[in-house]
């Protein structure tokens, strides 16, 4: 077994692909060269000379020419192949060579410049029966395939994982593209399909083993409630993903999406839909029997969805979901305190929505948004499948791989009142903390400092008032600072990492503020900038110094003094005399 799987630029093999040494190994049944730079060579014919292997990794190999592929057809016991992101564009006889691999279960392609023509012909349904008759797993994501799903689907009985995204396939009259009763995972985003909401209920009716379906960014429409009328179908049983996001769908989320028992991931996301969110997806353990406890992501955001937001009874039942995600809708009225108990939140979102009231105290104790030196990516535990778009250092940025690493809150552009809570800077994990377009007041949190993750942080059009916490310069990974438009007054702390962010519109809109990066200055009275460390900390250990000083100066004093006459027996002689003498002149004697 060969493995250089580390992947980064320092441990990258350079040149010749395989030394004439390595194809002595015969019985070598494992080799994985991925991700390395070959400088255009080719993959040698001799690598077919090596019967036994059963796992081949050359995916990532940067300029790795492949002019023919008959090498492979002597490899017969090989069972993984994987070519991604090498370029096979011009390799005709890539088909027919792995049609003849009778062990090959798992095969990837992706991001390898396959098309229909050259590549992968799909016209010819009658050729393709025993086509990748045995491939359990199949990844051919990020080509130029166009048109229908390929025939050679249907005779794929031992199909489980399937990913056709990024493509641009743009129609499939016929549901049973895929007939394989194992399949558990499909990938269809991404591409130009053009479906009623229909035909998904259709085609899932008899996919009894499914965990995730993604359909993003299509061209699916027609009323949502279509995708669900089969809902008693065996395949809501063991639906965890479900990703409708980036379509034309429009009506309403039905109660009937409760019926997805074991749901984790839900994203309706940038459609057109309307009307509150279901009762049946917040309840874990309603009286109607529903239970979706599992769900780890909702993402309703960018639709028309209105009325309060839901205020979910979460009572003892520890909830699960990471990321709630329900901005630029037309949700009303106070933020539930209940959301309190969403433990494991690490993503809200309720941006540009009419919600009124305070910011709940208690989102202090959000534990899934403190920092405590567990790895973000863990404890999202491989979710993510679909993408995520969050406003992150003023830009909306699009999320997949990377957004188990995000802590985001973000309340902007509503009508929240009252002051930012001070228990709020107890989530020392957040990275991003947006609060900006509402009409806060009160001072910023003294402690702000504590929040040592953050790298943006939007204040600005509130009504804030009071100077700028000295802490704020402890933020040293800070990147985005906007506190404009306020009243906030006094100097501007300093500090290496503020002094990077000198872009006047930072701060402007506060009239009461001077020092740079404005080119206001300060009065004598403010021309010392806030203290960095909390006041009350500086006040209790200034007297402990000065208590210090004091008890350190009488004992100096007392052993400066007594001290000698312990040790010079003629000067405690001196000294008693003349006491005696004093008492006897006070006595009369």
């Amino acid at each position: 077994m060969i493995h250089n799987r580390m992947g980064y630029e320092d441990t990258m093999l350079r040149g010749n692909m395989i030394d004439s040494s390595l194809l002595e190994l015969k019985y070598l049944s494992d080799l994985d060269l991925s991700f390395n730079d070959f400088k255009g060579s080719s993959i040698p014919a001799s690598l077919g000379s090596m019967k036994q292997l059963q796992y081949l990794n050359l995916s990532g190999a940067y300029d790795l020419r492949v002019d023919d592929f008959m090498w492979a057809s002597n490899l017969s016991l090989l069972e993984y192949l994987d070519m991604s992101y090498v370029n096979l564009s011009t390799t005709k006889d890539l088909v027919k060579v792995l049609s003849t691999l009778p062990s090959l279960v798992e095969l990837h392609l992706s991001e390898s410049g396959l098309d229909n023509t050259i590549n992968l012909p799909h016209t010819n349904c009658l050729n393709s029966t025993q086509l990748f008759t045995n491939v359990q797993h199949l990844d051919l994501r990020g080509n130029y395939f166009e048109g229908e799903f390929p025939c050679f689907l249907r005779n794929m009985t031992s199909l489980g994982y399937l990913d056709l995204s990024v493509n641009r396939y743009n129609s499939s009259s016929d549901l049973h593209f895929v007939t394989s009763s194992n399949l558990f995972h499909l990938d269809l985003s991404f591409n130009s399909l053009n479906h009623k909401a229909d035909w998904i209920s259709d085609f899932l009716w008899d996919k009894c083993h499914l965990k995730s379906l993604n359909l993003e960014d299509n061209h699916f429409h027609g009323d949502i409630s279509g995708a669900f009328k089969n809902v008693s179908g065996c395949w809501s049983k063991n639906l965890e993903i479900l990703s409708l996001g980036s379509n034309e769908f429009s009506g309403h989320l039905l109660e009937e999406l409760g019926e997805l028992k074991q749901l984790k991931e839900l994203d309706v996301s940038d459609n057109n839909l309307s009307g509150p969110i279901p009762s049946s997806l917040g309840y874990l353990r309603a009286l109607t029997g529903l239970d979706v406890s599992r769900l780890e992501l909702l993402d309703v955001g960018d639709n028309k969805l209105s009325g309060k937001l839901p205020h979910w009874n979460i009572g003892n039942y520890p909830p699960i979901l990471a990321v709630l995600r329900l901005r630029n809708n037309q949700f009303h009225g106070a933020i539930p305190s209940v959301y309190c108990q969403l433990s494991q939140l690490q993503m809200m979102d309720l941006a540009q929505n009419n919600l009124t009231g305070n910011i709940p105290h208690c989102f202090g104790n959000l534990a899934g948004m403190v920092k405590d030196g567990t790895s973000r990516a863990t404890l999202y535990d491989e979710m993510f499948r679909v993408s995520l778009s969050e406003v992150m250092k003023g830009v909306m940025m699009e999320y997949t791989k990377t957004a188990g690493y995000l802590v985001n809150l973000d309340l902007s552009s509503n009508h929240l009142v009252g002051d930012i809570p001070p228990k709020l800077t107890n989530l020392t994990g957040l990275i991003g903390l947006n609060l900006s377009h509402n009409h806060l007041g009160g001072e910023i949190p003294r402690k702000i400092g504590d929040m040592q993750s953050l790298e943006s942080l939007d204040l600005s059009s509130n009504n804030l008032s009071g100077t700028i916490p000295g802490s704020l310069s402890k933020l040293t990974s800070l990147s985005h600072l906007k506190l404009s438009n306020n009243d906030l007054s006094g100097k501007i702390p300093t500090g290496p990492q503020l002094q990077t962010l000198n872009d006047t519109s930072n701060y402007e809109g506060n009239p009461g503020l001077c020092g740079p990066p404005l080119p206001k200055k300060c009065h004598i009275d403010n021309e010392t900038s806030p203290k960095v460390e909390n006041d009350d900390d500086g006040d209790r250990a200034d007297k402990m110094y000065l208590y210090a000083f004091i008890i350190s100066g009488v004992a100096t004093g007392f052993w400066g003094y007594f001290g000698v006459l312990v040790f010079k027996r003629s000067w405690r002689i001196a000294l008693f005399r003349h006491m005696d003498a004093v008492i006897g002149r006070m006595l009369g004697r």
